[in-house]
């Protein structure tokens, strides 16, 4: 969760850099716009609770995106306080639900735990009214931040593309998020249990657990260890609702008031360039902000009143009747949104497959090229070496030896003539006077 909002804080604190380029800004907010409505769809028509809260947190990373990108750096800093509430608050329910559920995901599955988990039942409703309704009773601190991002959007003039763009865009992902939270709200919570009966020698150890003295078969509140964080957090949704209460009071929110050391002086500097003049379009721009407050209200509630039509107690038969349709148009539809526009499909083909291919090509070129070419040069070195010894061997070392042997053996002939006899001495000298004396006479 850090390293998915680091981007965020980065842009927010950079604030000063960013403000410089509208460039950079446009496309940090339109990068953001596009990636909240394309995560919302994913999330509407996936049936493991985990997914569909995973894409809920890619789509609001995309407001926090959208909010410091067209220079509303407190209002962007502000989502990702609130998302952490009420996020936090959804997956340690969505987890208390699959240990409840003896480790099941698929919604589909549940249904009617509200009976047989109050305490998740309770936070993880408060947890969807964040994230999705009006300001009831202050409890939506989602509702705040995400709707000041959205008229900054509406309001910003200095980025290459109309701010209404982002507006529309975000609006739209908004009603879908309201959607899809509030279905699994129904299917998982709303209804009879779904879950049938569990194998029991499965869950042998699930019976002996503290996780409830439930039967292995049947859904049970999670242990209080659990409870009191989620009850914790669901408590922190309305101080942080409070830190950023809604600017149409014409009251500084105080979290725009601590962060203004920060990113006060990059966001006057991109003040003089909004819209806010007395009238746009024929309507002031307090009217503006009041109706386009008013659109997310009435949207947020009509995705809310149809999630509630559509899966509320699983009777209304319209989701099977449109996974049924021979429509190619529905089903191709469908089949693109819940296989994530086959994003990771795509991945795969095109980056882990390629890779692959790449790294056997490389493992082929480093066998047959590189290893031959290595085992050819060993050759070469040892073939020269063989030369190399054989000269050594039996020319210079044979040379040496043939001189040292043929001394030795010049030396054992000459030794004889030293018979240590004065006779023989005599003998040769008396020869050797003759010698001299006939080769006189002869030559001379």
């Amino acid at each position: 969760a850090t390293m998915v909002t680091a981007g965020v804080y980065m842009v927010a604190r950079l604030n000063f850099l960013y403000a410089l380029s509208p460039t950079a800004m446009t496309v940090v907010a339109a990068t953001g716009a596009l990636t909240a409505l394309f995560a919302a769809t994913i999330g509407l028509f996936q049936h493991d609770i985990k997914k569909v809260l995973a894409y809920s947190t890619v789509s609001q990373l995309g407001y926090m995106f959208i909010g410091v990108g067209v220079g509303a750096y407190w209002a962007g800093i502000f989502h990702l306080l609130t998302h952490a509430v009420f996020k936090a608050l959804l997956f340690l329910g969505s987890g208390s639900v699959i240990l409840g559920c003896h480790h099941e995901q698929d919604m589909r599955k549940m249904g009617g735990l509200k009976k047989y988990m109050p305490q998740t039942h309770w936070t993880y409703l408060f947890a969807a009214m964040a994230i999705t309704t009006a300001p009831v009773f202050l409890v939506s601190n989602g509702f705040f931040s995400k709707d000041e991002i959205l008229w900054k959007a509406f309001d910003a003039s200095h980025l290459l593309i109309p701010g209404w763009i982002l507006w529309l865009v975000g609006f739209v992902g908004a009603g879908l998020t309201s959607f899809y939270m509030w279905r699994s709200y129904y299917m998982t919570f709303t209804g009879d249990y779904r879950g049938g009966h569990a194998d029991a020698h499965a869950h042998a150890d699930a019976h002996h657990d503290d996780h409830g003295g439930h039967h292995a078969s049947a859904p049970h509140e999670s242990p209080r260890t659990m409870t009191w964080v989620r009850v914790t957090l669901a408590l922190l949704i309305k101080p942080t609702a409070l830190l950023g209460f809604w600017p149409l009071l014409h009251i500084e929110p105080l979290f725009e008031h601590w962060l203004h050391p920060v990113v006060g002086r990059a966001s006057e500097s991109l003040a003089w360039l909004s819209t806010t003049v007395a009238t746009y379009g024929g309507l002031s721009m307090i009217g503006w902000e009041k109706l386009l407050a008013a659109s997310s209200v009435v949207l947020a509630l009509g995705g809310f009143f149809f999630a509630r039509w559509v899966y509320k107690d699983a009777k209304n038969p319209l989701p099977d009747r449109l996974l049924a349709s021979r429509s190619a148009l529905v089903t191709g539809a469908y089949r693109l949104i819940y296989n994530k526009y086959f994003v990771d499909e795509l991945y795969d083909f095109l980056v882990v497959r390629r890779s692959r291919a790449l790294a056997r090509l490389f493992y082929r070129f480093d066998q047959r090229v590189i290893d031959a070419f290595v085992d050819f040069v060993a050759l070469v070195g040892r073939t020269f070496a063989t030369f190399d010894g054989l000269i050594d061997t039996l020319i210079v070392d044979g040379a040496v030896n043939g001189v040292a042997n043929g001394t030795a053996a010049l030396g054992r002939h000459v030794r004889r003539t030293q018979t240590g006899r004065i006779q023989t001495y005599l003998v040769g000298i008396v020869g050797g006077v003759l010698v001299l004396v006939v080769v006189n006479y002869v030559l001379f």
